[in-house]
């Protein structure tokens, strides 16, 4: 940004905000509190507000640049939650909209998943023997919310979790597109993963264009300028029937 800004050249920062850029992107605090809104009506409609515990999952370089073969825990209960960039907010938003809805619950913790989460279907079974295993830390009869950073993440979850026929007890949402495993797994009949926050990117390139010829033309742009969003739950893709 240093050589940028003395060069005289402007900058625009896609979803991660820089000094002195103009931000292009979704609102990170805002899809966090859909997020956090969304699954907290679920648990008032389905649970009657009760909640056990919560669990904030993200990924190694999604604010956190430790990287390695384990999904790791933090317990986060009684201290602050560590500081941390976009777009891992969006957890720390979700969690703050969470808790004005429900009763407080007794646990939140953070799991970190491995970074490069693969595309494929055998890979990605891995992942999901890594949340198993996480799982069986968790007794049977908690009554656990999650809010996943990305889709890949949730994917391996929410099957994990009907891996061990635990989808009465697991509430997830998660942000990202409506790609077609997403849908598959939104379609799927007592799913735990509730519903996405949809951050549009196939909204991203024509109006990113918008901004830049804004810019070289010499108009005024915002300092920040948000791509909308949305939320898709499981009930509505399931009603509308499926993929």
């Amino acid at each position: 940004m240093r050589t940028m800004h003395l060069a005289d050249v402007p900058v625009v920062a896609v979803d991660i905000p820089f000094m002195g850029a103009t931000y292009f992107g979704c609102n990170h605090d805002a899809v966090g509190m859909t997020a956090g809104q969304a699954l907290g009506r679920w648990i008032q409609e389905q649970w009657s507000g009760k909640l056990d515990e919560v669990m904030l999952v993200t990924c190694a370089g999604g604010g956190d640049k430790r990287g390695n073969d384990t999904i790791r825990v933090e317990d986060w209960t009684g201290g602050g939650l560590p500081s941390s960039l976009a777009p891992a907010m969006r957890l720390d938003a979700a969690l703050d909209a969470l808790q004005t809805t429900v009763s407080p619950p007794q646990l939140v913790r953070r799991l970190i998943a491995p970074r490069d989460w693969p595309t494929s279907s055998e890979a990605l079974s891995i992942f999901v023997e890594l949340f198993a295993e996480t799982l069986e830390t968790i007794p049977r009869d908690r009554r656990v919310a999650a809010v996943c950073l990305i889709n890949e993440v949730a994917l391996g979850l929410s099957q994990a979790v009907r891996k061990a026929r635990r989808e009465d007890h697991f509430a997830l949402v998660s942000f990202g597109s409506q790609d077609a495993a997403t849908l598959s797994e939104l379609s799927t009949p007592h799913t735990c993963l509730r519903g996405i926050v949809d951050l549009h990117p196939e909204r991203y390139g024509y109006k990113l264009l918008e901004v830049c010829q804004r810019i070289l033309s010499g108009g005024a742009v915002p300092p920040a300028v948000f791509v909308e969003h949305s939320f898709m739950s499981s009930q509505g893709v399931q009603n509308r029937g499926g993929i």
